[in-house]
């Protein structure tokens, strides 16, 4: 999860600095590679935190649907098959 927000702040820092080159400087190759750099970052950013937080919900349900463990004392032991 850390990661995946340092991936979304770099990319808002790299759009952030091509704006202001493009404000600042007549230059539009080098604003637009940053601004477009940092696009590409905040995208890569938004898909890392959907995976880390469709994981989190996995793993909740998985803990959510294991059996309490007086429901694993009610259980019926299995007699083996001969």
């Amino acid at each position: 999860m850390r990661t995946s927000l340092m991936v979304a702040l770099i990319g808002l820092v790299f759009m952030v600095i091509g704006f202001v080159l493009s404000s600042i400087a007549g230059n539009v190759l080098t604003s637009s590679s940053f601004f477009v750099i940092g696009f590409l970052l905040n995208i890569l950013g938004i898909l890392m935190i959907n995976r880390d937080i469709e994981n989190l919900l996995v793993k909740l349900e998985m803990e959510s649907n294991k059996p309490s463990p007086d429901d694993i004392k009610r259980r019926p032991l299995r007699k083996p098959k001969r």
